[in-house]
């Protein structure tokens, strides 16, 4: 039936049983369409739909429609409590992830870290590739530099030894008191001269 939203007038003062039976029939079609909504808050089943034609069995009808309905709402809550519980599995399984002794066996933990850093640390030689600082001045290291940027050992080499800037040369110390340097060159004319540079290196 078809649910009309106009107002439902009050019977004529008729005896013409034709306007009773329409009127009786405008109830029925004003239950039905609160029925259809009320049914469409559940899945519709037998227990939802009316099929009375008395007034007090439509009634009757509609109550078990509403029941329907709050046990719906039962079963919403139910699905919430249901929801809870899961999230309390969650945590549980959170907090049993982070109380174990390695969850990620895949990566390093800190202690693994530490140690790995420490032993690496305390090995003899850790950097084949590279000379320690131990290696400088030392044989078959390398010479240190002091603060003029000058090696503080001796220089043995196959090859010559250039200086390339005029003015510049070999510098030797003698053995007077006080102690003089003296810078060897060579001249326009290619010859050796000497120039002493004082008591103090250039």
């Amino acid at each position: 039936m078809t649910f009309s939203s106009e107002k439902l007038r009050p019977p004529k003062a008729t005896e013409d049983p034709r306007d009773e039976y329409r009127w009786r029939y405008r109830v029925f079609e004003l239950l039905n369409g609160i029925q259809t909504i009320l049914g469409s808050g559940i899945e519709v089943t037998a227990a939802g739909v009316i099929t009375e034609t008395t007034l007090q069995g439509v009634i009757g009808q509609l109550n078990t429609l509403i029941a329907a309905l709050q046990a719906a709402d039962t079963t919403l809550t139910a699905a919430d409590t249901v929801l809870t519980a899961s999230d309390v599995s969650l945590a549980a399984a959170d907090a049993a992830h982070v109380a174990a002794a390695d969850p990620h066996p895949l990566y390093a933990t800190d202690a693994e870290v530490t140690a790995a850093v420490s032993a690496h640390v305390a090995a003899s030689d850790p950097h084949t590739q590279y000379q320690k600082e131990s290696e400088k001045d030392a044989a078959i290291g390398y010479a240190g530099l002091n603060a003029d940027s000058r090696t503080t050992k001796g220089v043995i080499t196959t090859d010559d030894l250039i200086v390339n800037l005029n003015g510049k040369g070999l510098v030797l110390k003698d053995n007077a008191s006080p102690a003089h340097y003296w810078r060897v060159s060579v001249s326009t004319i290619g010859a050796l001269a000497t120039q002493d540079l004082g008591t103090s290196a250039p």
